[in-house]
C-alpha cells in the first residue's frame, strides 16, 4: 500500500474570534485550512511549519496535534471485488491548531487567504467532507476521520473505533456548530454564560427550542440581531449576547428587511420566519 503523509493547521486569531481560511482551488474546491505534504526526511510538525510558512506567509509555532483524517483509495478488480492490498493508497492528513503566528499575511497559488469566523467559513462554502475536518480539529472525543473511494464519505470515529454519526439537524450540537462554538465536552469548553444558554435551552418546552433553532439557523447573519421578539425567544437572545455568539440586539424594521438578503436554504422561507415572530 502506498502512504502519503500530509498536515493541515486551523490557525486561530484569539482577538478577533476568526480562523485563517484558504479560497482552494482544483482538485478540491472551496474553503479550506492551509496544509500540505510531508517531504522526505522532514518530521510532520516541522512540514506543517515549513506548509504554513510558504501558502500563508506566517510562521506558526505551539502547534497542537488534534487528530487525523485517513483516506483510503482502494481499487477494484474486473469482478469488482477489492484489489490487492498493495495496489491501494491511503492519504493520511494530520491536524494541528495553533493561536501562535507571527508575519505578514499573504496568499500563495494554492489559494487566497483570509481570515473569518467558523459561521462565515460554513457559509461560504465548505471544500467537500471539510465539516468532518472541523470536527476533528474542534472535538476532543473525535481524534480521526476515515473514509475510503468506496464509501465514498469521510465519517468520524470516537476514541472507542466507532463511527460517530453526524449531528441530527436542529438539535443543540448542530445548532452551537453551526454559531462556531465548539459543541463537545460542554462543561470543559463553553464558557459561563454559554452554559447559561444551554441550561436554558434545555429547560424550555420541545417547541419552543426547534422553532428558535429553526429561526436563527434560517436567518441571514444580519437578522441574528433582532430586538422585537416574542417573550419567550427574548431571553435566549440576550444569552446569545452576552455569550457573543450574536451581536448585541439592534432595531430592525421594515427598512432593514428589506435591504438585506435571507438564505431559505434552511427554511421555505427565512423572511416569513423572521416577520412571524419580529
Amino acid at each position: 500500500m502506498n502512504i502519503t503523509l500530509c498536515n493541515m493547521c486551523m490557525i486561530e486569531d484569539t482577538a478577533s474570534g476568526c480562523v485563517l481560511v484558504q479560497h482552494r482551488a482544483k482538485p478540491w474546491c472551496g474553503l479550506t485550512f492551509p496544509g500540505g505534504h510531508v517531504e522526505a526526511g522532514e518530521s510532520i510538525t516541522a512540514s506543517t511549519v515549513r506548509e504554513i510558512r510558504e501558502e500563508t506567509g506566517l510562521t506558526v509555532s505551539n502547534l497542537r496535534m488534534c487528530g487525523v483524517v485517513e483516506w483510503e483509495t482502494i481499487g477494484k478488480r474486473a469482478d469488482g471485488s477489492p484489489a490487492e492490498v498493495s495496489d491501494n493508497s491511503k492519504c493520511i492528513v494530520f491536524m494541528f491548531r495553533t493561536s501562535s503566528f507571527t508575519g505578514k499575511l499573504k496568499s500563495s497559488t494554492e489559494g487566497r487567504m483570509e481570515w473569518m469566523t467558523l459561521d462565515e467559513m460554513r457559509q461560504g462554502g465548505l471544500a467537500p467532507h471539510m465539516e468532518e475536518y472541523i470536527r476533528v480539529l474542534l472535538e476532543d472525543d473525535i481524534p480521526q476521520a476515515h473514509g475510503s473511494s468506496i464509501s465514498k464519505q469521510l465519517a468520524c470515529v470516537g476514541g472507542d473505533g466507532k463511527v460517530i454519526p453526524k449531528y441530527e439537524k436542529f438539535s443543540p450540537e448542530w445548532f452551537f456548530q453551526r454559531l462556531g462554538v465548539n459543541v463537545q465536552s460542554f462543561q470543559s469548553k463553553l464558557s459561563s454564560s454559554q452554559q447559561t444558554l444551554l441550561s436554558w435551552y434545555w429547560s424550555q418546552n420541545h417547541d419552543i427550542c426547534n422553532n428558535l433553532l429553526h429561526w436563527l439557523s434560517s436567518c441571514a447573519p444580519s437578522a441574528w440581531n433582532l430586538s422585537k421578539l416574542q417573550d419567550e425567544y427574548s431571553e435566549a437572545i440576550n444569552l446569545l449576547s452576552s455569550a457573543e455568539i450574536i451581536a448585541k440586539p439592534q432595531v430592525i424594521d421594515d427598512a432593514f428587511v428589506q435591504n438585506h438578503s435571507f438564505s431559505s436554504k434552511d427554511s421555505p422561507s427565512a423572511e416569513t420566519n423572521y416577520r412571524s415572530i419580529a
